[in-house]
């Protein structure tokens, strides 16, 4: 079995899930846009992960692939069931997703693998 350490990780970067979905813009909800609702914010291990020198590339279900840009480890929690239909924000950018790993099935850290999606106001990111 390949395991992975988590005896040097520091939870020390603060990290804001999202999940996108309508919010209404006046009193009698006439109006709605598509926006980031705030779920939770947790603390983790941010870094920044080469696709292409490692070769990971997370595939959907038609076989279209994504090459992720960054991986967070942060610790398993049973308040926020974290899933591939949430967004991350760190230092004002966000982050989609891409796969939710709990890391050796032990219920103790989460292995988040993600893609940088840029501006939030760039609605060809919100994809």
């Amino acid at each position: 079995m390949n395991r992975i350490s988590c005896k040097n990780i520091k939870l020390n970067s603060r990290i804001s899930i999202y999940r996108r979905g309508l919010k209404s813009q006046s009193i009698t909800g006439s109006s709605t846009s598509i926006g980031f609702e705030l779920i939770a914010t947790v603390y983790g291990h941010f870094k920044t992960f080469n696709s292409f020198t490692k070769g990971t590339k997370e595939f959907d279900q038609v076989g279209q692939s994504s090459s992720v840009t960054h991986q967070i480890y942060t610790r398993y929690t049973t308040l926020v069931d974290i899933n591939t239909e949430m967004w991350l924000k760190y230092n004002d950018d966000y982050y989609k997703i891409e796969s939710v790993n709990n890391i050796d099935e032990n219920d103790r850290f989460l292995l988040l693998n993600v893609i940088k999606q840029g501006d939030s106001d760039i609605k060809a990111n919100f994809g």
